[in-house]
């Protein structure tokens, strides 16, 4: 089986998120998509939301998915999360899938920075996906590692969580940017 992982802090879990996965499950041969929630992310200081919300909001955005499954796996083991301890622990759970890692282009700067990065590539491969929000650097991948990154760069989904925050902060979300069923949750747990 061909598993590909969209891991992030998803806060807010957004359209373009949603998009990611249809996009991964539609234009490849993936079988199935795995979202793990980060119960904390090690690149920022501090998600703005418990992880528990997060987790429910990432439930109820992709819901209705059917090849997609969500995974509270870093969330229940807490602390900083790390891709790596992730692709670890779907290794000793039979059976192995063959693991793909959702990144979207605009982070994909910070990935040589993620812990035990080698590790990581060593057991997956990853997807690169055009999102190139508010960027267009482009980074160098070094020539070991080049035949480990599959880019689609013709997904260009430019929504990102920060801007959504600030948005919902100053009550001036458009529409369309977040699922009826997460905008619903944020609005009842009084969520930002």
């Amino acid at each position: 089986m061909k598993l590909a992982i969209l891991g992030g802090s998803f806060d807010p879990v957004h359209v373009g998120h949603v998009a990611m996965v249809e996009f991964i499950l539609e234009h490849t041969h993936i079988d199935r998509v795995l979202v793990v929630p980060a119960s904390c992310s090690p690149f920022k200081n501090q998600s703005v939301t418990a992880p528990e919300h997060r987790l429910e909001m990432v439930r109820l955005a992709f819901s209705h998915l059917k090849d997609c499954q969500i995974s509270d796996l870093e969330v229940r083991r807490g602390g900083p999360s790390y891709m790596i301890d992730t692709l670890e622990f779907l290794q000793k759970v039979p059976p192995v899938p063959e693991i793909s890692l959702i990144v979207g282009q605009d982070n994909l700067e910070d990935f040589f920075k993620w812990h035990r990065v080698d590790d990581v590539l060593a057991l997956a491969e990853i997807l690169v996906l055009g999102r190139q929000v508010g960027t267009s650097q482009t980074v160098n991948i070094p020539d070991s590692h080049k035949h480990r990154f599959h880019f689609f760069l013709e997904f260009d989904r430019r929504v990102s969580s920060t801007e959504i925050r600030v948005m919902l902060d100053s009550d001036e979300l458009a529409d369309g940017q977040l699922s009826p069923a997460v905008r619903q949750y944020i609005k009842k747990h009084s969520l930002y």
